[in-house]
């Protein structure tokens, strides 16, 4: 199992800094936060299918 299935599974959640990384079963996508997970005033800073797309958004904020 990789470190994206183990999200996918156990509706994990992986930070770096302030982004998060999140698996969204409602849309099934990627989606880095920009704070907490569903956090009031919480920016979306990416949604999409890649996950090495949205770990590279993370890596640059």
């Amino acid at each position: 199992m990789n470190i994206y299935e183990f999200l996918k599974e156990y509706n994990a959640r992986l930070s770096c800094g302030f982004s998060w990384l999140v698996w969204d079963d409602d849309i099934n996508q990627w989606v880095v936060w920009q704070r907490k997970p569903y956090e009031r005033r919480n920016g979306c800073l990416y949604r999409g299918d890649s996950a090495d797309e949205a770990i590279k958004c993370m890596e640059a904020k």
